[in-house]
């Protein structure tokens, strides 16, 4: 998986989804060789038969006010804070299955207090551990934001329904892609042993929806849980891609 992002196409993306925040949401690229679109995802037998329609959540920009300053760079990051650098040296040949996620978890929390989300995902994007990891950046957004305490948990979950990332069998809904049409039967498998919803996978597109239970995210103890739980769907073999659909703004 490659996140190729052109800044025109951050711009687009940040005034269509998000109209109050600024360069604070990423989207995940999906191979050329599939066709690009929000596909509807095709509830498993025993579901409530409301198609999933995943997407973003949105977030309140760190200090409120109405005007915006362009986030720091990676490079501005690690000046303004050398520890860093020294983690991503660390970190730099660990194996996902090997990485620690409540480590990860304390660094961005760092992060996020000093420079809110946008922070955040310009040093999860730049650094390529969004890449490594095989995450959406709005997945890293809702995780911060879930460890918010209860107001701040059950705002995230709100905001997300309303816009359709959580749908209305209680799950959170995403997409993966998939290398090839003879891997996905293998990948849906991997991912239902997770304990995560796996619907019908689409040729057309190349992507396999999917619905993670929020009884599931729930009972995880940690956000370096929560965060290990979403690197292992993002990251099962012959995943290339993840990402959440297009939002539904009507609501």
């Amino acid at each position: 998986m490659k996140s190729q992002l052109k800044f025109s196409q951050m711009l687009i993306a940040i005034g269509t989804v998000f109209m109050v925040l600024a360069l604070m949401l990423l989207p995940t690229a999906v191979p050329a060789s599939h066709a690009q679109g929000n596909p509807t995802a095709t509830p498993v037998e025993g579901d409530a038969g409301d198609n999933p329609t995943p997407a973003s959540n949105v977030t309140q920009p760190k200090g409120g006010g109405g005007k915006f300053s362009l986030p720091p760079t990676l490079d501005e990051l690690i000046a303004q804070n050398p520890e860093l650098k020294t983690y991503l040296d660390k970190v730099k040949d660990v194996q996902v299955g090997d990485f620690d996620f409540s480590e990860l978890y304390t660094i961005l929390a760092g992060i996020y207090d000093k420079e809110g989300l946008a922070g955040v995902i310009i040093f999860m994007q730049d650094s390529g551990l969004l890449e490594k990891l095989g995450l959406p950046a709005e997945y890293v957004d809702l995780l911060l934001l879930l460890d918010k305490g209860e107001e701040g948990r059950d705002a995230a979950i709100e905001t997300a329904r309303k816009l359709g990332l959580i749908s209305d069998n209680d799950e959170l809904l995403g997409f993966l892609t998939i290398g090839t049409d003879e891997q996905a039967p293998a990948v849906k498998t991997a991912i239902e042993g997770l304990g995560v919803s796996a619907y019908d996978y689409d040729a057309d597109t190349g992507e396999l929806p999917i619905g993670i239970p929020l009884t599931l995210i729930e009972g995880v103890q940690t956000p370096g849980e929560l965060f290990s739980l979403f690197a292992k769907i993002g990251t099962v073999d012959g995943v290339t891609g993840f990402r959440v659909p297009k939002p539904n703004l009507t609501k």
